[in-house]
């Protein structure tokens, strides 16, 4: 990772049975990157049924090329128990970088 300038963003359901976002974010933090901001911020997506309100979509932290997110209420597969997320989600990280765009 220290001769490339890619960023990468890692994510994992919270109710994800198979693959823990607990132990998810053990193995980034074993990675030794540097915080960035050493807090837990909230990113949100739009509500589907009021698109001027938004959801809680989970929260984040940000090493230097790394963020590690949760999807609130979400399983395993992101995309399939909560799409509306999962898209949120994907969609910032290819305009900004990471969750948390709205």
């Amino acid at each position: 990772m220290n001769n490339t300038n890619w960023h990468i963003m890692i994510y994992s359901g919270t109710a994800d049975s198979i693959v823990n976002f607990v132990q998810t974010e053990t193995i980034v933090n074993s990675m030794g990157r540097p915080l960035k901001i050493n807090e837990y911020r909230a990113w949100n997506y739009p509500d589907v049924y009021y698109p001027k309100s938004t959801q809680l979509g989970g929260f984040y932290l940000t090493f230097d090329r790394i963020t590690w997110a949760t999807v609130r209420n979400s399983g395993h597969m992101v995309p399939q128990y909560n799409p509306p997320a999962g898209h949120e989600i994907f969609l910032s990280f290819i305009t900004v970088g990471g969750p948390g765009r709205m």
